[in-house]
């Protein structure tokens, strides 16, 4: 079969995207054409990696497909079309639609070629290729001075975790004699190969928004629209993890050098630790639903990270604890466009009442919460018992283990926080009722909690895809 053939989903997207761009130039173009146009891409590109299930390297170990690769590129085609319904319900004054639908399809194809990379240039171009038309689309909010200021956190942050991964690259590069995941994995040790995989996880960090390149979540979540604050925070994310998870199976696991690898779980466990200890703290005084989804996404990413401190069990546990992650922030998101139609933020205040006012987005708002924080019978729960089980096989990661499940229970007062605004917090009079929310944001919210609830009571739907 044609070299090519893998880069076929990424390359529809990219022409489509072009095509967008070009839509962009001639006034009043219908959003439903805009729409209709993107959707035709992203159930192209889907189609594309059904027909071609190809596994194995690809363009000289450039590209490297799994089972597990080809599961983590349909949800980021799912989460991207999730994205294209919450942008065409939400994001109606903008005048450039067409231009953001273009760069969302840009960014979507990096991320998929992020997830199948197979050598680390490929990984890079995956990297910034996803990167770059998030930074644009995250400072989209040009009237506002929160949206300029994310934007510039995220490029600042993002341009800085670039250079110290380059970096490590290139070390890497040096001490490999090459850049594929193949001669990493059979590279001798030396220090310099240590070193640059300490830079090259400190740069995933940055994707991951776990420490130490964290700081720009909480800004970014609550300065940009809606819509591209949900693809931020779930398919960079799915993208990030199976391409860090397929470094670790593929690079790391191999190596016969205990005392590194060793080092490699140990820099694994203090990203986790921190990013577990900080992103819990720092969610407790939040008033702010999309700033506390942001701090819990710091604290989720040290979970992960936890996980895969415990080796190869870690590395299925990570690859399913981020899909339900993101099925359940995606529902969350979206039961937060519909408590913005009226007040125009995503404040606890928005929520006061929410419960009469749309109880079908409540539900979904609250099946959410209720599998971030862990609680069975959802299916995040199952997701952080596979992969604290996994770092509890290492006897000297059980003390981390302890403090992740100690930092889990606080998280069940900010979620709850959230709830009893939703929930039992009546409206106050003064408070006008918002116009009914679109039907489809509403579909959407509850089929997406249902997902998660359903992978909680038969996680075998997706367990297997995983080898979980």
């Amino acid at each position: 079969m044609s070299w090519w053939v893998p880069l076929l989903p990424e390359a529809l997207l990219v022409f489509f995207g072009i095509v967008l761009l070009g839509l962009g130039i001639p006034a009043q173009i219908p959003r439903w054409i805009i729409s209709a146009t993107a959707f035709v891409a992203i159930l192209g590109a889907n189609a594309l990696i059904g027909i071609f299930p190809l596994e194995g390297e690809w363009l000289r170990g450039a590209i490297l497909l799994t089972p597990a690769t080809h599961v983590g590129r349909l949800f980021i085609l799912l989460l991207a079309a999730i994205f294209l319904l919450l942008a065409h319900s939400t994001l109606q004054a903008t005048k450039h639609f067409a231009e953001l639908i273009g760069l969302g399809l840009f960014a979507v194809a990096g991320m998929l070629f992020l997830a199948a990379a197979g050598d680390l240039l490929t990984l890079f171009v995956g990297l910034e290729l996803a990167g770059l038309p998030i930074y644009a689309l995250a400072a989209w909010n040009k009237s506002e001075g929160r949206g300029a200021e994310a934007a510039l956190k995220l490029f600042l942050s993002g341009g800085i975790s670039a250079a110290i991964m380059v970096y490590g690259m290139s070390l890497l590069f040096g001490a490999a004699g090459g850049l594929s995941f193949r001669m990493l994995a059979n590279a001798e040790f030396d220090p310099l190969l240590l070193l640059g995989t300490f830079l090259v996880l400190a740069g995933f960090s940055f994707k991951l928004a776990a420490f130490p390149f964290h700081l720009w979540a909480p800004d970014v979540y609550e300065g940009t629209p809606t819509a591209i604050a949900a693809l931020i925070a779930t398919g960079s994310k799915i993208a990030a993890v199976f391409a860090l998870t397929k470094l670790v199976a593929f690079v790391f696991q191999p190596w016969n050098h205990d005392w590194g690898i060793t080092a490699i779980q140990i820099c694994f466990a203090f990203l986790g630790s921190a990013s577990v200890v900080f992103g819990n703290l720092g969610a407790l005084n939040q008033k702010n639903a999309k700033r506390l989804l942001a701090y819990s996404a710091i604290a989720q990413s040290g979970y992960l990270l936890i996980g895969l401190a415990g080796g190869k069990n870690g590395i299925s546990a990570a690859q399913f604890f981020v899909i339900v992650y993101a099925l359940a922030v995606a529902a969350a998101f979206a039961a937060i466009v519909l408590a913005e139609n009226s007040h125009k933020n995503a404040n606890f205040d928005a929520f006061y009442g929410f419960c009469q006012k749309d109880p079908v987005a409540s539900t979904a708002l609250l099946l959410s919460l209720i599998s971030l924080a862990g609680i069975p019978p959802l299916a995040g729960f199952l997701g952080k018992f596979w992969l604290f089980a996994a770092a509890f096989e290492s006897p000297w990661l059980r003390w981390l283990v302890a403090l992740a499940i100690g930092f889990n229970a606080v998280s069940l007062y900010y979620y709850l926080q959230l709830a009893k605004a939703a929930f039992l917090t009546p409206r106050a009079e003064s408070q006008n009722v918002p116009p009914p929310g679109t039907f489809m944001v509403r579909c959407l919210a509850l089929a997406l909690s249902l997902s998660v609830l359903i992978l909680g009571l038969n996680p075998s739907l997706l367990s297997f895809l995983l080898k979980l």
